[in-house]
């Protein structure tokens, strides 16, 4: 999607299907993970640095990127990155970061409570950090989380 210029500005669960296609011998593949939902889509701009100007704010409270302003900001495939990220971690202990208590969206670093993280594999926990990098330059891309 990012390759081939499109900002997605609403990744979250209920944006994501499940798709399972039967094979000849009545077999189910592997499921297949697809995005839905592109209302919200933004469209890079080459001459902008591959960025969109995104003329009013939009996406789901909760998964939005702290960088995101309320009206004419430039937004990169980060902003997707940041959804992602909250994404996984709310598949991971069924609450997203922001419903932390004593926790300010994008006041810093997001918390993790060590008794919903310890059976989580380490790597999944990097991702998610990674994802949620506050500074979007530093934020993993799509191909890097690959």
């Amino acid at each position: 999607m990012h390759t081939n210029g499109f900002i997605h500005a609403d990744i979250k669960i209920p944006n994501v299907v499940l798709h399972r296609f039967p094979e000849e011998d009545g077999q189910m593949e592997a499921p297949i993970l697809k995005i839905c939902d592109f209302g919200l889509v933004q469209i890079m701009d080459p001459q902008l640095g591959n960025k969109a100007l995104m003329k009013t704010m939009c996406g789901t409270k909760g998964y939005i990127a702290p960088e995101i302003g309320s009206y004419n900001t430039l937004v990169g495939p980060e902003i997707d990155m940041w959804s992602f990220g909250v994404m996984l971690y709310e598949l991971c202990v069924a609450y997203k970061p922001t419903e932390m208590r004593n926790y300010r969206y994008g006041s810093g670093p997001i918390p993790f409570r060590d008794r919903d993280w310890k059976k989580i594999s380490p790597l999944v926990i990097k991702l998610i950090n990674e994802c949620l990098e506050m500074d979007p330059q530093k934020r993993i891309t799509a191909e890097e989380a690959l």
